[in-house]
């Protein structure tokens, strides 16, 4: 399949610039996009990253981070289970995560995005229409024809560029994030009954009659020999179980859990 862009899910635009195929009028005006962050499914931001190869490689605070995913046009954020190697999250721009930070006062993670461990689809497969930017979406993101449709303001940066930031202000309101509460921030609505998260106080919530419910055991942590085994059949914590057991962290040799204590 070869290489091919990747895209931020708060803003839909690539974390790629073109060398030669744009004018230096339109390059001095997205250099932002090229400063990266990548979410993990632990939940975890790494601020510092910069692309080394194939528009799907970064290097983020000197370690590589590889995003094993099959792209399409249709479904440019489907999520695979990791190798040893890969370590499956997003590319997100630091601009979009600052903005978000300074417009909904939110430190957006992973789990704040619509995931099933089950099927491995996340929300801007099904639900979120990005304003009209998905429509360059190819292997390549198609500049040219954002430029001739008169569409360019949807790549600078939303800090500096207030239509774009307003574009982006009606994405994230779709995911129906709801930060400050002890419950899980994305709405229960997204998720099916049985299907348990960890919430913003650290605890096991389970969907009960599309509401959050609170599973009152406190949660433990155990650490375990890191295997394929387990790190296939334990979802990590920014995705959703039917039991109330994830992977909260792991390393090339261990792998810690967040579990019940029963």
């Amino acid at each position: 399949m070869g290489c091919y862009d990747v895209f931020c899910p708060i803003c839909g635009m690539c974390v790629f610039i073109p060398k030669d195929d744009l004018d230096k009028k339109y390059t001095s005006k997205i250099k932002w996009i090229k400063k990266a962050s990548f979410m993990t499914a632990t939940n975890e931001i790494k601020k510092i990253c910069s692309e080394i190869s194939c528009s799907n490689v970064f290097y983020c605070n000197k370690k590589p981070y590889v995003k094993k995913s099959y792209i399409s046009e249709l479904y440019p954020h489907r999520i695979y289970d990791e190798s040893d190697e890969a370590i499956t999250g997003y590319f997100i721009h630091r601009d979009c995560y600052e903005f978000l930070k300074k417009k909904f006062k939110i430190n957006i993670v992973f789990g704040d995005f619509y995931h099933s461990a089950k099927n491995k689809l996340t929300l801007n497969d099904h639900y979120v229409n990005f304003g009209g930017v998905e429509k360059y979406w190819e292997q390549y993101f198609d500049w040219n024809k954002m430029i001739e449709d008169g569409n360019f303001w949807m790549a600078e940066s939303p800090l500096k560029n207030a239509k774009n930031a307003q574009r982006i202000v009606k994405i994230i309101k779709q995911l129906k994030i709801k930060p400050g509460r002890h419950a899980p921030t994305i709405s229960a609505s997204f998720f099916a009954d049985g299907d348990i998260k960890i919430g913003n106080d650290g605890y096991f919530w389970i969907i009960k009659n599309k509401k959050w419910t609170k599973i009152p055991e406190k949660p433990i942590t155990e650490k375990v020999k890191n295997t394929i085994n387990i790190m296939k059949k334990i979802p990590k914590v920014g995705f959703t179980n039917t039991k109330p057991i994830f992977i909260k962290d792991f390393d090339n040799y261990a792998i810690t859990l967040i579990k019940s204590p029963f």
